[in-house]
């Protein structure tokens, strides 16, 4: 949801009208997995993919069709091969896409203004929420906007108030991952919810602004980090050598990194090789939870940087959270080869572990 937001508000400054499809259910094989988005205008813009190109068509046609009518639509694709001009997912897999409008007051469906305004107040402030809709009967494309903070953000129609509980909506923030549920909103029937934790944007610390770094900052930005490069020397940390970083900050790591609040969900990259700038961004990383630490160098490096980290404290089974040498073995040797290999090592990690 993060990534659509800025072309969500420049389309409506523009007149457009909005409508939202998202995955709400996988089975089997599938292009795009849970939560995967597709906004589509009513002069036919499109951002973002439910199926990598499969159903496009036909979700794009819906979606048309749900802009005209006002009403939400759950729409099931599966494989279809019964004409050459069917559409299916190629894979085997089934998905259902949720259709909706983005707002539509008339039929107590979709976001309330003021609800959408919080959710980007949200979002601006890099704050964890879950935003949950009813797929189902009577009550189908109503909207809940909750916190662990504060519980329920906006619940401007009352549906929401018992329907799960705060220590449910923290585990989900927790796990990160969108699931459908069945709730029960009154005692004659039963609905399906579709729960979508919104975690902060994940970061990108790099330590030491050399070439590498460079190229890695643009890598990282296709993935949607927010990238913050580190480095004591300001001759080599100027807005002309990262004209794409979110922050530049002149400092000491270990002046800097206790104050971040590094979490799982973030990375760090120690490419400086020098080992009064590699050896505190180390030990410093180990103290936080953050769920990537990668060096740049040899092994011989590697060997160097651990005994002087053993010497202050760091024990064997802490050490192995760092990936040295940095990144996967792609024979790399150019500076943008070698940040390639890094953000594939990224990549890996966060797939297997959902960093």
């Amino acid at each position: 949801m993060r990534e659509l937001i800025p072309t969500i508000q420049n389309w409506l400054v523009s007149g457009k009208g909005i409508a939202l499809a998202t995955v709400i259910k996988v089975e089997g094989s599938s292009p795009r997995p849970v939560g995967a988005k597709l906004i589509v205008s009513s002069k036919g813009d499109l951002l973002g993919s439910v199926s990598g190109g499969c159903v496009e068509s036909s979700v794009v046609e819906e979606a048309q069709q749900c802009l005209q009518s006002g009403k939400p639509n759950l729409l099931h694709y599966g494989i279809d091969n019964s004409s050459p001009w069917s559409v299916g997912l190629a894979c085997g897999g089934k998905i259902d896409v949720f259709i909706e409008p983005l707002f539509n007051l008339s039929f107590q469906s979709g976001f309330t203004h003021s609800m959408f305004e919080k959710l980007i107040e949200l979002i601006q402030k890099n704050q964890p929420f879950v935003l949950a809709t009813i797929t189902t009967g009577t009550f189908q494309g109503r909207k809940g906007l909750f916190s662990a903070d504060n519980w329920i953000v906006d619940d401007s129609t009352g549906t929401w108030s018992n329907s799960f509980s705060k220590r449910e909506l923290i585990d989900l923030v927790e796990k990160g991952k969108p699931r459908l549920v069945e709730i029960q909103l009154d005692a004659s029937q039963s609905y399906k919810a579709f729960l979508e934790p919104v975690l902060p944007q994940a970061r990108m610390v790099i330590i030491g602004a050399v070439h590498i770094a460079a190229a890695l900052v643009t890598f990282a930005h296709e993935l949607g980090f927010r990238t913050i490069v580190i480095d004591p020397r300001s001759a080599f940390l100027t807005r002309e050598r990262f004209p794409q970083a979110d922050e530049l900050i002149h400092a000491w790591p270990q002046d800097i990194l206790p104050k971040m609040n590094l979490v799982s969900s973030d990375c760090i990259s120690v490419l400086s090789h020098d080992e009064k700038i590699d050896g505190p961004a180390l030990f410093a990383s180990l103290k936080t939870s953050i769920g990537y630490i990668g060096l740049l160098g040899s092994l011989k490096t590697r060997d160097e940087r651990f005994v002087a980290l053993k010497g202050e404290g760091i024990t064997g089974k802490e050490l192995e959270r760092i990936h040295a040498p940095i990144g996967l073995n792609l024979g790399a040797v150019e500076p943008e080869e070698i940040a390639l290999s890094i953000i594939a090592e990224i990549v890996a990690e966060r797939r297997k572990n959902k960093l």
